[in-house]
């Protein structure tokens, strides 16, 4: 008999392949035990080789990695030893590693049930730059060659998007402090390095208001939406976030800040110290920390959380743990520029542990979901109707 701890540790030895005859006997049963356990196994390793497959090992722990579906395997029943060597690692074998591969890393298999249903692939790039003069921009890797507005140059690299640079051939002159804004739809996402050097990532459906030139004592931007900032250090001039009500101050760090809603935003470090303030509330971050704040109510909590959840959008990843249907749907909506509609109440409150990459289709990450729960999706043209099976 072994608890919950054991099961999570069996599977962690078979991800790195140092698992025992008499372990893997003892993971086969449980694994045929019901298809809710070969689901949890099929999640628990798609959770492994996606981190690996994407070089996320390095920060990412086998500890962590076990710490992810931890509270999903805390219901399960003990389970008892059965022989036979050679079939137990066939077993496994076919139940998990192929099943997995098979789901997760191939588009062409996973996709036949909406595959003419649902076309939507998300285009990574695209923006609207809105300048100093009002006059608008719309962005892709290939429209903005090189501009200026006021004393700053503006380029665009594919890779890089956005770049503000002083132009020092200009003549030398006090600026005044105009703005750009970056305008991000649904459906995309861009960068922009700023004119101090600051890197900024936009998620979808975000808005980003900024100096064209920092000038002052304070650097300071506006958000709307998601952005992860990776801010240069300047101890001289500190740099101030600004999303709705909420203010996060810091001298050089890198962290994300989630504020699609006025009342409810999120700031999560994952280097450096920062400084968040609500009103006459304030809190100081340390690296793997998270701020969350209940601007309707005027509550500022501070918690230990795991950043890559928070974080993962950067790299082109949807990374959730334990989360709920209703609120993955409001991320695929913002990605996918789709929308969701719930025909059962309960699926809801459906939680789910995995990762898929955000470059794959809609189509694949809907098979994906329902693959792995009790859910099913419904295509209506641009409208997806969910409800339990």
């Amino acid at each position: 008999m072994h608890d919950k701890k054991h099961i999570e540790q069996l599977l962690s030895d078979y991800c790195i392949g140092r698992i025992s005859k008499g372990d893997a006997q003892i993971l086969q049963q449980w694994v045929e035990e019901n298809q809710e356990n070969r689901m949890e196994a099929i999640l628990f390793i798609s959770i492994y080789r996606k981190r690996r497959a994407i070089h996320f090992l390095d920060n990412y722990s086998t500890d962590k990695v076990k710490h992810s579906i931890a509270r999903r395997l805390s219901k399960r029943k003990r389970y008892r030893l059965v022989a036979g060597w050679a079939s137990v690692a066939a077993s496994i074998v076919m139940l998990l590693s192929i099943a997995t591969m098979f789901y997760l890393f191939h588009d062409q298999p996973i996709e036949q049930r909406f595959a003419e249903q649902v076309k939507q692939t998300p285009w990574e790039n695209k923006a609207i730059l809105k300048l100093s003069s009002g006059e608008e921009i719309f962005l892709n890797p290939d429209s903005l060659q090189e501009l200026r507005d006021e004393n700053v140059m503006i380029s665009q690299t594919k890779d890089k998007g956005l770049h503000y640079s002083i132009a020092e051939t200009l003549p030398k002159q006090v600026p005044e402090l105009t703005y750009n804004t970056l305008i991000v739809p649904r459906g995309g996402e861009y960068s922009a390095t700023l004119s101090d050097g600051t890197r900024i990532w936009l998620n979808s459906e975000s808005e980003l208001r900024y100096p064209v030139e920092f000038t002052g004592s304070q650097r300071e931007v506006y958000i709307k939406g998601e952005a992860y900032f990776d801010v240069v250090h300047k101890s001289k001039q500190p740099f101030i976030v600004h999303a709705y009500d909420v203010q996060t101050n810091v001298l050089g760090t890198s962290f994300n800040v989630n504020a699609y809603e006025a009342d409810i935003i999120a700031v999560t470090l994952e280097e450096g110290k920062v400084q968040v303030n609500l009103a006459e509330q304030s809190g100081t971050l340390t690296p793997g920390m998270q701020a969350n704040v209940d601007a309707k109510n005027g509550i500022l909590t501070m918690d230990s959380v795991n950043s890559q959840l928070y974080t993962s959008w950067r790299n082109g990843l949807f990374d959730f743990e334990d989360i709920t249907l209703e609120e993955l749907s409001i991320k695929l909506s913002r990605w996918y520029d789709i929308d969701f509609v719930f025909e059962s109440e309960d699926a809801k409150t459906k939680t789910f542990t995995g990762a898929v990459k955000r470059n794959r289709t809609l189509g694949f990450t809907l098979d994906f979901l329902e693959m792995t729960s009790n859910v099913q999706f419904t295509v209506d043209d641009k409208t997806i109707i969910i409800r339990t099976k």
